[in-house]
């Protein structure tokens, strides 16, 4: 952060563009448990816990400037898939892992990082990549604070290990990708 810097405490919103809106909301609500706060034609806001915002916007439905009793909101959009975390408590990783089997939703991958997070991945209907996290990923963690030595190289070297232990993140074949 730059020293002269406005301070900021956390992030309150983050958004994900989507193809249907109802299947969306049906995932993060079976899957997260999320609270509806709001809902239209184009977009739902969803409430994560310690106040923050699951903003799921229809794709395409927020080019234009939107007019609300606040002000306008500008115009946003995304294409392509997205990534997403979520913090989780350090005794619930396995509790994760089974209750997304439970669902029957896959785990693409999952990694036990060098500062002592792990991180569960797995998608969204619309092929976004999600992760729930144990603390210990980032330096600014408290918990990664003893771990200072760990280099970028670290890093590396561990999303290469997982390469080859989750077959599933490789680019499919031609024919797996047509559904042959």
């Amino acid at each position: 952060m730059v020293p002269n810097s406005p301070a900021v405490n956390r992030i309150l919103e983050t958004s994900l563009y989507v193809e249907e809106l109802n299947r969306s909301i049906t995932f993060y609500t079976r899957v997260f448990g999320f609270a509806v706060l709001f809902r239209d034609h184009r977009m739902c806001a969803m409430a994560v816990p310690d106040r923050q915002v699951l903003l799921l916007f229809f794709k395409g439905g927020s080019i234009l400037p939107t007019e609300t009793r606040a002000g306008i909101i500008p115009p946003h959009d995304s294409r392509g898939t997205q990534h997403l975390c979520f913090s989780i408590p350090d005794s619930a990783l396995y509790i994760w892992q089974d209750h997304l089997k439970l669902l029957g939703i896959a785990l693409e991958s999952r990694l036990d990082w060098p500062r002592g997070g792990s991180s569960l991945y797995f998608r969204d209907p619309d092929d976004h990549s999600i992760e729930v996290a144990t603390s210990g990923l980032w330096q600014n963690d408290p918990r990664a604070a003893a771990s200072e030595d760990v280099t970028d190289r670290d890093y590396d070297d561990q999303a290469n290990g997982d390469r080859d232990r989750f077959p599933s993140r490789r680019p499919p074949d031609a024919g797996e990708f047509n559904g042959d």
